[in-house]
């Protein structure tokens, strides 16, 4: 609705308007009705901008520090809302660029604001984005899977890969082990743990005779307090989900996906387990 009366109006202030729009952020006290009515607001500003060739200006609905209702609201609606993946890929090159230059808490802002564009971008297949731009895009894409240090650029990276139907190259980071970084610049890490067992008679190829390797992707939250739980306002809230702030004395590491009994069975021995 916004994009017909911008593009008639085309002038500075309306740009401005939309600016401080997009600009918004909601107040911690704000009801979730009014909330993710915010969030639609400053979409529908991002993407009038966008589409009106602004590129950096909608960076502030996706960089979000708590509430990351405007950015789940831009990458629902930029594709019925017409903005073309060489659009999304415009404004990508430029996020990219500029948090090379970033250290510390701005870069990790601008990985959020990837994080989004790599979302939005899953609804367009490779074959919409300029054909001399695929391969490079693709490529790039496995890179930032292999070796961002963003937990959640990394794995971005390999949802949207897999929705370009790029399995093996998923696979191949996958079962790259990549050691836990103490530094805390990397956060997440690749374990390698060697099996050894018989194979499962239900599942002959869940285990060879000799040893193989299991590999599991870990995500590490740092050290310091984090805010856990549900607001009050939240639907769907059950009572024990009080919001409250948690300190963890040291990082602490989570498995990206669940383990199933296929990974547990070399540990049961072939015992009641089956795969």
């Amino acid at each position: 609705m916004l994009y017909p009366l911008f593009s008639a109006a085309n002038d500075a202030a309306a740009t401005e308007s939309l600016l401080q729009i997009v600009r918004e952020t909601p107040t911690d006290d704000l009801a979730t009705k009014n909330r993710i009515l915010l969030g639609r607001r400053r979409t529908g500003a991002a993407i009038t901008l966008l589409r009106q060739g602004e590129r950096e200006a909608i960076f502030d609905a996706l960089c979000f520090s708590t509430d990351p209702e405007a950015l789940s609201q831009f990458v629902a609606r930029c594709k019925q809302r017409e903005v073309t993946a060489s659009e999304l890929l415009e404004c990508l090159e430029r996020c990219d660029a500029g948090r090379t230059r970033l250290t510390g808490s701005a870069r990790k802002a601008e990985h959020r604001v990837l994080f989004g564009l790599l979302l939005a971008l899953g609804d367009y297949s490779p074959d919409q984005l300029p054909a001399a731009a695929q391969q490079a895009l693709i490529q790039r894409v496995i890179t930032w899977h292999a070796t961002d240090p963003s937990s959640g650029i990394h794995g971005t990276a390999d949802w949207l890969l897999r929705r370009w139907n790029r399995d093996a190259e998923v696979t191949k980071v996958d079962q790259t082990p990549a050691p836990y970084d103490p530094s805390g610049q990397r956060e997440w890490y690749v374990q390698e743990i060697r099996l050894k067992g018989e194979s499962s008679p239900e599942n002959s190829n869940t285990l060879s005779p000799t040893t193989q390797s299991l590999h599991l992707t870990f995500i590490v939250f740092p050290a310091g307090e984090h805010t856990i739980g549900s607001p009050e306002s939240e639907p769907g809230r059950r009572s024990d989900e009080v919001q409250h702030r948690v300190k963890l004395t040291r990082p602490f590491a989570v498995c990206d996906q669940e383990l199933t009994w296929r990974n547990y069975y070399p540990f049961d021995q072939g015992g009641r387990h089956r795969a």
